[in-house]
């Protein structure tokens, strides 16, 4: 910790020496410009934290109407398959429903919300 200290103290004082060797005017001009790519960094940053936002919403919407289609799909299914008694879609009950059930329970918003949210 004091080693840090020291080193943060010869960084200012290397600092400070090629301040005083430069105008005041150009140390201020290079500060305002510095400021304002800054405040621009800033509104950038703002504007895609935003935007990450709005296309999260989105693909929740998507993957919300996706899930509601799904479920449409795998009760089809399970009519189809209740009302052919003896026709061999017996492949059709084990390949197909196994596979849209495990793209339902897969799904992160149906395990873990805070997966989605690392992004911030």
């Amino acid at each position: 910790m004091q080693s840090e200290f020291l080193q943060y103290q010869d960084d200012i004082n290397a600092l400070n020496e090629m301040a005083r060797h430069r105008p005041r005017a150009n140390l201020i001009m290079g500060l305002l410009q510095e400021n304002n790519q800054i405040r621009e960094l800033q509104q950038e940053n703002k504007d895609l934290r935003l935007a990450l936002e709005e296309h999260q919403s989105a693909i929740e919407l998507i993957m919300t109407k996706y899930r509601e289609q799904v479920v449409k799909l795998m009760r089809a299914n399970h009519l189809t398959e209740s009302t052919y008694s003896g026709g061999d879609n017996s492949e059709v009950g084990i390949t197909v429903v196994p596979l849209l059930k495990d793209t339902l329970e897969g799904h992160p918003s149906r395990k873990d919300t805070n997966s989605w949210q690392e992004v911030h």
